[in-house]
């Protein structure tokens, strides 16, 4: 994938459990440790009670980092 501003990859944090750390908390911590290390990646958001095979879960864009509490990030083609 080709490469992504700061904004771009900011704005693919919304919604990540870690962007609290971001700046949106008030202890002055403004960057996730996970933020410059993390690349776009092609993912299938599978909730925890969702049972294979995971063949009707759409294809999403993230980041290699992006967690969500309930879910799991597999590869976009696994299934089990």
């Amino acid at each position: 994938m080709s490469r992504i501003t700061n904004k771009e990859k900011l704005e693919m944090c919304v919604g990540c459990e870690d962007n609290f750390y971001n700046g949106n908390n008030p202890y002055g911590v403004s960057r996730c440790w996970h933020f410059t290390d993390a690349k776009v990646k092609m993912r299938k958001q599978v909730g925890m009670n969702d049972v294979p095979p995971w063949t009707h879960q759409p294809v999403i864009k993230t980041l290699s980092c992006y967690h969500k509490k309930g879910y799991v990030f597999v590869d976009s083609n696994q299934e089990r």
